[in-house]
């Protein structure tokens, strides 16, 4: 049986925490970050992204990807469960998303995962709206990125340009399907007059 002082106190949480420093805590350390809002997950977290208009408080959120569960999107006040994003294999088993972002708009959430970098609608819970192979055979040679999409970032200038990169040590740059693009409507086109 497990005693009290064979627990590693020192481990790293498997629930994601949003931190606020806290010089007067009584720690050890006036440096310490204290946890302003902890939410559970049930396995580990690979990662998170906030809400990117979060000026008002019905936008105050994040959304955690996790092993074997679908995309999770908390509120960052309260710490309950907003909408759950799902994708699902052929065989309808729930597959692992490794990172996460939202669009600039907030509109969209892509997530990257085993040789795929999927889209979601953020207004709407539920299952991908789109799927996009990231590795590609033309003319029998592979064009693309392989593997595990570990991180992924949109463009701080272009609403529909991100940046994906694999744990295979591959970086690539990417355009939201076109579709999705329409949907991004008057800040896509604004933001293409000053990119082009």
């Amino acid at each position: 049986m497990l005693k009290q002082e064979d627990v590693d106190t020192d481990a790293p949480s498997t629930d994601p925490a949003v931190y606020e420093s806290n010089a007067s805590a009584s720690t050890t350390s006036p440096h310490c970050l204290e946890p302003a809002l902890t939410v559970s997950e049930g396995e580990c977290v690979y990662d998170y992204a906030f809400y990117p208009n979060m000026a008002e408080r019905s936008n105050s959120c994040f959304v955690t990807s996790s092993r074997d569960v679908p995309l999770h999107l908390w509120d960052s006040l309260s710490g309950k469960l907003r909408a759950s994003y799902r994708a699902l294999s052929e065989a309808g088993m729930p597959l692992t998303a490794y990172s996460v972002a939202f669009s600039p708009t907030g509109s969209h959430l892509v997530a990257g995962y085993k040789g795929t970098v999927r889209v979601f609608d953020s207004e709407r819970a539920g299952e991908t709206t789109d799927v996009r192979a990231t590795q590609h055979n033309i003319n029998k040679k592979k064009s693309g990125i392989a593997g595990i999409i570990s991180s992924l970032a949109f463009s701080p200038t272009h609403t529909s340009l991100f940046a994906v990169a694999s744990f295979s040590g591959q970086v690539c740059r990417l355009f939201l399907p076109s579709h999705i693009r329409h949907i991004l409507g008057a800040a896509q086109d604004t933001l293409s007059r000053w990119v082009a």
